[in-house]
Formats: structure tokens, C-alpha cells, sequence
């Protein structure tokens, strides 16, 4: 941890966040800090107690879920291993280190629209602004994550 830690891992703050959006601002993406999704992992070892809790109906085997998020380099940045893997990406999403740092304004900037003050990712899309400047932080996701305002 003492050696490798600050690289491999980081915290979760306003200067992680300005790296991240600086460098994939160079590629054409402002405000962009990364690709996130969760993936299952086998447990080959898990014991018969608890294999009802970590199977899947679609998976044959108990697996552990975690959350990754990685740069566009693919460095992985962020890895939170916590479900059981009967969880979805959403159930990961409420117990999710990275969603709390950035709903508690860690690594997202205050914004206004319109004279409306915006801090908070969860804000839902289903309100239209006209943006005539706006830099947002948010993580590219795949279709099952909610429409929040820190997923595209």
C-alpha cells in the first residue's frame, strides 16, 4: 500500500477528477472521467452455505461482483469488490465508493444552468436545459445504469 498505493490507489478526489478530465479533454472529451461497469468474478472456492447468495440465474457458478472504472488507456483507476453476485450493477451502485464520492461532491464540480445551481449527480435527465457552457463530470456506462447525470 505505502509503495504502490498513491498510483494504483488513488483517492477519490478534485485533483483525481481534474487529471482524468484533463487528459480525455486532450481526446476530445471534456469532462469525461472514464469508462465504468461491473463484472462477475467465479468463486471457485465458495462455500455451500452461501452459494445461494452468490449465484446468478444466469451464471453456473457463484461469482463475486465488482465495480471498475479505467481510464481511456484502460488503467484501471477504481475497483470496489463488495456483492454478492445474485446483485445487479445497480445494486452496486447504492454501496458503490466512486457513486459516493461523487454524489458527496468529492469529484464533481457545482454548476448552473440557467440559474439553476446543479451538485448533485442524481439529478435525473428528464429536465432540459439550454447549455451554452457546461462542464460536467461523468463516466461513460453501459444501458442498464439509471439516467443520472453523471452517466452517459
Amino acid at each position: 500500500i505505502y509503495s504502490f498505493g498513491p498510483k494504483y490507489l488513488p483517492r477519490h478526489d478534485h485533483d483525481l477528477a481534474s487529471a482524468l478530465c484533463n487528459k480525455h479533454e486532450e481526446l476530445g472529451w471534456p469532462g469525461l472521467l472514464g469508462s465504468l461497469d461491473c463484472s462477475h468474478w467465479v468463486w471457485a472456492k465458495c462455500p455451500t452455505s452461501l452459494q445461494g447468495e452468490f449465484k446468478k440465474g444466469s451464471k453456473e457458478r457463484p461469482t463475486v461482483v465488482f465495480e471498475c472504472a479505467c481510464d481511456s488507456d484502460l488503467f484501471i483507476w477504481h475497483c470496489f469488490f463488495a456483492l454478492p453476485g445474485a446483485c445487479s450493477d445497480i445494486n452496486v451502485l447504492d454501496v458503490s465508493p466512486l457513486l459516493f464520492s461523487i454524489a458527496s461532491g468529492k469529484t464533481m464540480a457545482e454548476f448552473s444552468v440557467n440559474g439553476y445551481l446543479i451538485n448533485q449527480p442524481y439529478v435525473a435527465c428528464s429536465v432540459t436545459f439550454h447549455i451554452v457552457s457546461l462542464r460536467v463530470r461523468y463516466l461513460l456506462v453501459d444501458g442498464i445504469y439509471p439516467k443520472w447525470t453523471c452517466f452517459l
